[in-house]
């Protein structure tokens, strides 16, 4: 599985990428458009799990799968101007969903556990009959799903673009090393880690900006706090 992360930017590097990301997602849609991929309407899937329903809506594509999960508070309306550029520009099946409590789904009584996010979102899939191929795109709150997702069943997923995403680094007492100072054992040890499905802590730092296959750079490139979907 291949990982991504996006954070923001501040100043005139922040303007300068918004006008890029706006250039460049427009270009992809017109190029998919020319290439007779148009964005199909997404259709609301009610999804059982546990004895709640959870609201999905699929545009659906080709066999590969990218799936927009929302920040904290947020839900799919998140991403109503960018999932339909992704999937003219792609052509892949695109999948939005509301998290329990949020949205049309269901609200479940109790404290928020990523746990139970997990299992709502690997529910809806399996019953969309989605079981492989799959890149995550998990803004804010959604990165903590992604990383227990990836650890719990990393066939799943082909790829991952983390924007602004909250990690268990980010919770830690010390900051993570940047990659240029982590010995080349442990450089050796994490990417090991990140096979069996667990990417190394140096990947969400830095400014690292790199799209996961399949989706346009343009699509992700500049979203985060104030220029992208939402905050959560």
């Amino acid at each position: 599985m291949s990982a991504g992360a996006v954070t923001a930017c501040s100043g005139s590097d922040s303007s300068s990428n918004r006008s890029a990301s706006s250039s460049a997602v427009s270009s992809a849609s017109a190029g998919g458009a020319e290439a007779g991929n148009t964005a199909a309407e997404a259709k609301l899937r009610m999804v059982d799990n546990g004895g709640h329903r959870v609201a999905f809506y699929v545009a659906r594509g080709n066999s590969s799968t990218i799936v927009l999960d929302s920040g904290g508070g947020e839900y799919s309306s998140q991403w109503k101007d960018i999932a339909p550029k992704l999937h003219a520009a792609t052509g892949a099946t695109v999948i939005t969903y509301d998290r329990a409590g949020l949205g049309k789904s269901d609200v479940v009584p109790g404290p928020w556990k990523v746990e139970s996010a997990v299992s709502d979102l690997k529910a809806g899939l399996q019953q969309l009959g989605v079981t492989h191929d799959v890149t995550l795109v998990a803004h804010s709150q959604a990165g903590e799903i992604a990383g227990y997702l990836a650890k719990d069943d990393p066939k799943l997923l082909s790829g991952a673009v983390l924007i602004d995403a909250n990690l268990p680094q980010f919770f830690a007492d010390e900051e993570p090393p940047s990659r240029s100072r982590v010995p080349a054992g442990r450089r050796r040890r994490e990417e090991g880690s990140r096979e069996a499905g667990e990417p190394p802590a140096h990947l969400y730092r830095g400014g690292l900006r790199r799209s996961a296959p399949g989706i346009p750079q343009g699509c992700v490139a500049g979203l985060g706090p104030g220029n992208g979907p939402g905050v959560g």
